[in-house]
């Protein structure tokens, strides 16, 4: 017995976590280093470059790139001429590097004349790799992934309140399928009639 108060208390033997318990100390380690304003790390041809969190503007900015891009490409299909295709398809490109760039130079960087300027040429110009790797990391994440970081803390007790409601929910209809499935069983059985037939 005295052994096992030993082994409760000794430290270098943690419990292990669930899954689930894993995954949202992940989310919370991750909606830390949101608040803080710490940036990703990501790693492209060698060379690890940092996605910084950016503002209201720098995502307002990114979608009108985004939308953009969409019309340039719905005008692609209807190109005829090779010239054409080329030209869009640069527009694209760029338009690409630039949103690949508001990612990497964040939003307290973006104060610094001429970085941005610069990165988004030195993002056009590098391989296609980083660009696309940015930006499939940008959708990957989802969209909305920092501002649902940032206000994890406070949207926990949502979360727990909610999940309460779904447990109650459920086992309230595990409740009317057990009595259910009891009547049926009841209506199914057969019969005995009074005559003694």
């Amino acid at each position: 017995m005295a052994e096992k108060k030993k082994n409760d208390k000794n430290p270098e033997s943690p419990t292990p976590l669930s899954e689930d318990e894993e995954a949202m100390a992940k989310l919370l380690l991750e909606a830390e280093s949101v608040r803080r304003g710490r940036s990703v790390e990501i790693t492209v041809d060698d060379k690890t470059w940092r996605l910084r969190p950016t503002s209201m503007a720098q995502n307002e900015r990114m979608q009108g790139l985004d939308f953009d891009v969409y019309r340039w490409q719905n005008e692609m299909r209807d190109c005829t001429s090779a010239r054409k295709v080329k030209k869009l398809n640069r527009k694209i490109r760029k338009a690409y590097a630039k949103k690949a760039a508001y990612r990497l130079v964040g939003a307290r960087l973006r104060w610094i004349p001429f970085l941005y300027a610069l990165t988004w040429r030195r993002v056009y110009h590098s391989r296609e790799s980083l660009s696309a790797t940015v930006n499939s990391f940008e959708a990957a994440m989802g969209e909305n992934r920092n501002f649902y970081l940032a206000n994890l803390g406070s949207s926990k007790l949502v979360l727990a309140l909610s999940m309460r409601q779904v447990g109650e929910s459920d086992r309230q209809r595990r409740e009317r399928q057990e009595s259910a499935t009891a009547m049926l069983e009841k209506d199914a059985s057969p019969k005995k009639e009074a005559g003694g037939k």
